[in-house]
């Protein structure tokens, strides 16, 4: 049992030893070092999303969600987001002298990272490395966050028109990172984003 921190107990990971009961059920039976058919024993562990809500329960506060250094390994996430040249400039500014204020505070390159939002209709790969070229003199690490479209936002239409698959019809469809847009991003260009990123 884990101890939540309002005082409740969580099964977490059990395991069991169901002994020979299920095999029998099920007839799964190995054939021992003597030629004879035996019914298995068995064990159940039970390590399951349940863990990732005991996580969550145990860590987290009403302020927002809180991981362990070891699973959230990238602590900070910096998103530049602009519109044009000039608001890049002051948007890359700003979000170096964030960064500056961060390795201060005892961040390093492991642990701050930065999206680059990868795979919108009509976007040019190479300003995506561009992008990547702007954040690692600063010590951040590039992230590249692939867009998926979704029904009724305003990139939907002209995702439809640019993905060689049938978003409507099938939703697994609309992750970008395994089914790229047809019109600027091939695998060649998504292997070759993701090796410039790569730490």
């Amino acid at each position: 049992e884990a101890m939540m921190q309002d005082g409740k107990a969580l099964q977490a990971g059990t395991s069991h030893d169901l002994g020979q009961n299920f095999a029998r059920a099920f007839d799964v039976k190995f054939q021992d070092e003597k030629g004879e058919w035996q019914h298995c024993w068995q064990t159940s562990w039970g390590v399951s999303t349940r863990l990732i809500g005991a996580l969550i329960m145990a860590h987290s506060d009403d302020q927002g969600l809180v991981l362990p250094p070891r699973l959230a390994s990238t602590q900070v996430v910096i998103v530049p987001i602009y519109k044009d040249d000039a608001g890049r400039a002051r948007v890359l500014d700003a979000a170096g002298a964030l960064k500056s204020r961060l390795k201060e505070a005892g961040f390093g390159r492991e642990s701050l990272g930065a999206y680059l939002l990868t795979g919108l209709p009509g976007e040019d790969p190479q300003a995506i490395a561009e992008s990547v070229a702007d954040v690692e003199p600063a010590g951040i690490r590039p992230i590249p966050a692939f867009y998926s479209p979704m029904p009724q936002t305003a990139l939907w239409e002209p995702a439809r028109a640019a993905s060689r698959y049938d978003l409507a019809a099938e939703p697994l469809c609309t992750n970008n990172s395994i089914f790229p847009c047809r019109d600027r991003f091939s695998w060649s260009e998504i292997t070759r984003l993701r090796r410039l990123c790569a730490p």
